[in-house]
């Protein structure tokens, strides 16, 4: 570091880490805020008084097989993201957590993140919970975040480079050529991140490994996963968009939205995403009919995982408050049962005096 930058961090950097914390968490909070007025902003500008009038016509107007679609949809990539869970798992070397829990506790997971935000948070207080019963420590819950982590964006660089490779759209501010070399340099790194997994230095793959990446297979998998992940929610979108929307524009567009929302700090990106769908896609796709698509898209793919979440912890605890009981029970019956069944003494064969 340059003597001068030096010099000018260290006001900051003598701070205590609690007092760093509390100014970084300042800085996030007005952040999130300037985005959010820039997305109401921006919502207001994009729907006119004549859009919002035509906004209940247009979602009357979407047949019930892209309702349903998007709705069915929606949950499997949530239960995708389940399996987030499990590879992560599997990829630290934690083998004794069922499919089924690591399943259920990335699913309840990423509702949460997706609706409240701080990932690092709130998902890693849900882990911590939910495995703590399977003896997973909250440094290995550490380790498997930057493995969710890296299969997210892993598979965000293969669906948005492989996108604008295949089909350039002009989101991006430069050339149709630009675009493509950008994402051929994207798929480029993929590439070097997958040889780097299974031909890496030995001391990048061992286990005492400072800094231990997955295996070949695993890496193979992150990339599958996550670009499958980011497809599907792309396709739920689409669903619920006007016939005019074309797949690939919706793609590249919510990967680009996801880099506005995670910048602006805003929980849930609540306003940050509508608006900035509506600024990407407005002049391709109905007004109207993207605003219905885009408010839907909050309320099946946000909304909905999210209740389902509340329903399945609700159900898990009343069976554990249940299942005390039920366990109780069931051996109060097996020893009436082994007391009624009394042996029966053998019978003597000398006749007793009389």
């Amino acid at each position: 570091m340059a003597p001068a930058l030096r010099s000018f961090l260290k006001p900051f950097t003598d701070l205590q880490p609690t007092t760093r914390a509390r100014i970084g968490q300042v800085i996030g909070a007005v952040v999130g805020l300037l985005f959010l007025v820039l997305a109401v902003r921006l919502l207001q500008h994009e729907l006119s008084p004549e859009v919002r009038q035509r906004i209940p016509a247009a979602l009357a107007s979407l047949a019930w097989w892209q309702i349903g679609g998007a709705v069915v949809l929606s949950v499997i990539v949530h239960c995708w993201l389940g399996l987030f869970d499990h590879l992560a798992l599997r990829t630290i070397g934690i083998t004794n957590v069922p499919v089924m829990v690591a399943m259920r506790t990335g699913f309840i997971a990423y509702s949460f993140v997706h609706n409240i935000g701080l990932s690092a948070l709130t998902g890693n207080v849900i882990r911590m919970k939910r495995y703590a019963a399977h003896q997973v420590r909250p440094a290995s819950v550490v380790k498997i975040f930057v493995c969710l982590i890296f299969t997210m964006w892993i598979g965000w660089t293969v669906a948005f480079g492989a996108s604008i490779v295949v089909w350039p759209t002009g989101l991006l501010p430069m050339g149709i050529g630009v675009e493509r070399a950008v994402g051929v340099a994207m798929l480029v790194v993929v590439v070097a991140y997958l040889a780097v997994c299974r031909f890496g230095p030995a001391r990048f793959r061992g286990d005492d490994a400072p800094l231990k990446l997955p295996s070949g297979h695993h890496a193979v998998l992150q990339v599958a996963m996550g670009t499958v992940n980011w497809m599907a929610t792309a396709l739920v979108l689409w669903l619920v968009l006007p016939a005019s929307a074309a797949y690939h524009e919706v793609l590249a567009a919510l990967c680009m939205v996801q880099v506005v929302v995670i910048a602006s700090h805003v929980p849930g990106g609540v306003g940050v995403l509508e608006g900035t769908l509506l600024v990407l896609l407005g002049d391709r796709v109905d007004p109207a009919g993207l605003a219905a698509g885009v408010v839907l898209f909050r309320a099946i793919y946000f909304l909905l995982p999210f209740a389902l979440s509340l329903v399945l912890l609700l159900a898990e605890q009343i069976f554990k408050r249940l299942r005390p009981a039920t366990v109780e029970h069931d051996r109060h019956n097996e020893a009436g049962r082994q007391g009624e069944i009394r042996p029966t003494p053998p019978t003597s064969l000398v006749p007793s005096a009389s």
